[in-house]
């Protein structure tokens, strides 16, 4: 969850985003929800995180379809 909504001061969004791949192709549980009910894809929402929002929408699908800005906000995914 820190990966995806940049709650390390410091790291760059493509740092993120090679940190994000990395735990999605180690199999990291994408439907993990913090304390506050906070859901990893709606961190990456909220931050806009754009790139990794895709990464997280491919690895749920399993499937590399080019996805639209709009597409993946408006997926609820």
């Amino acid at each position: 969850m820190a990966a995806v909504c940049g709650c390390r001061d410091g790291v760059e969004e493509e740092e993120r985003v090679k940190i994000v791949e990395m735990l999605v192709a180690a199999g990291a549980d994408l439907e993990t929800v913090n304390g506050a009910g906070g859901e990893v894809f709606a961190m990456a929402v909220r931050g806009g995180a754009r790139e990794i929002m895709r990464l997280l929408v491919g690895a749920r699908d399993g499937d590399q379809e080019e996805w639209t800005d709009e597409e993946i906000v408006a997926s609820g995914r």
